[in-house]
């Protein structure tokens, strides 16, 4: 939510504008304007889709299988992949790793994205895991224009190495993979109802399917 915001309100924009001590008005336009698309539509990314849409952006979700959420345009699979990338303008990826999710952050997908709608350009959020991005992409995206900014919370490397360009890149946002913290207490009040679940007999929640990776 912080990023997508980030990018819709133009901040990065007048965080430049204050390193230059630059006053200086840009309008935004209203979220009903703005197209976000949110690719893994689990838990977590049903529920981003989910608030971001009342917050009145246009949101669209893909998944490598057909999902669906009330309210939000779903996309799956290899057909409905570039329709969904064509759609979208702020791209937020909360998918697992899986072999068919590495390197899937790369150059020709990243050109797919709307450059051309009220956002301003074409944005990129990745807080899923590192290796589903390809550095050196996402560093080429940026500089032909393929990508406006980029929010990246999680790398193939990490830490990120001191000596990577993303580190000093004007137009990228680096946290250190911490988009999925929670406070001890809230995972522990996590790990108490599950037990409580399992010694009912009831069905456990968040389960893992080790076949599919996730």
């Amino acid at each position: 939510m912080l990023h997508v915001l980030a990018y819709h309100n133009r901040m990065r924009l007048y965080d430049a504008q204050q390193r230059e001590r630059i006053w200086k008005e840009h309008k935004h336009p209203s979220a009903d304007q703005v197209a976000v698309g949110i690719m893994g539509m689990g838990v977590i990314g049903g529920e981003a889709a989910n608030v971001l849409a009342r917050l009145g952006f246009q949101v669209a979700g893909w998944s490598r299988s057909a999902k669906s959420v009330p309210g939000i345009k779903s996309f799956h699979g290899d057909a409905g992949l570039e329709p969904f990338l064509a759609r979208t303008e702020i791209l937020v990826c909360l998918l697992p790793l899986t072999p068919q999710t590495e390197g899937l952050l790369n150059l020709s997908l990243l050109r797919k994205l709307k450059r051309d709608g009220a956002a301003g350009g074409a944005f990129l959020i990745n807080a899923a895991r590192g290796k589903v991005q390809v550095d050196a992409d996402i560093i080429a995206a940026l500089d032909e224009g393929s990508l406006s900014a980029a929010t990246l919370d999680v790398f193939p490397q990490e830490p990120l190495p001191v000596q990577s360009p993303l580190w000093a890149h004007p137009k990228v946002t680096i946290t250190p993979h911490v988009a999925g913290d929670i406070s001890p207490e809230a995972f522990v009040g996590q790990l108490f109802a599950q037990v409580d679940r399992f010694e009912r007999g009831e069905p456990l929640e968040n389960v893992i399917h080790r076949e599919l990776g996730y």
